[in-house]
């Protein structure tokens, strides 16, 4: 847990400095949506919880999107929705 929180900080600042902040704000969100909606909850609630938890995995495209351009498009939004 205490190397899972330095990685995360680690990220945070890392996105927040050298490349912007709308990706270093989506990635927190994807963390968060992974460790604790989708892994504590939707685990253990529904059988779906594979298809409503799959945002969480489907956020590197946009990430990457974001990171490149600073913005969120549609084509980025496209890209995870895929």
């Amino acid at each position: 847990l205490i190397f899972a929180a330095i990685l995360a900080i680690s990220s945070m600042v890392i996105l927040s400095t050298l490349v912007n902040l709308l990706t270093a704000f989506l990635t927190f969100l994807s963390m968060i949506g992974y460790a604790f909606i989708y892994t504590v909850y939707l685990k253990r609630t529904t059988p779906h919880n594979i298809v409503l938890g799959g945002a969480a995995g489907a956020t590197p495209p946009l990430l990457g999107w974001c990171a490149m351009t600073g913005t969120v498009t549609i084509e980025a939004i496209l890209l995870f929705v895929i």
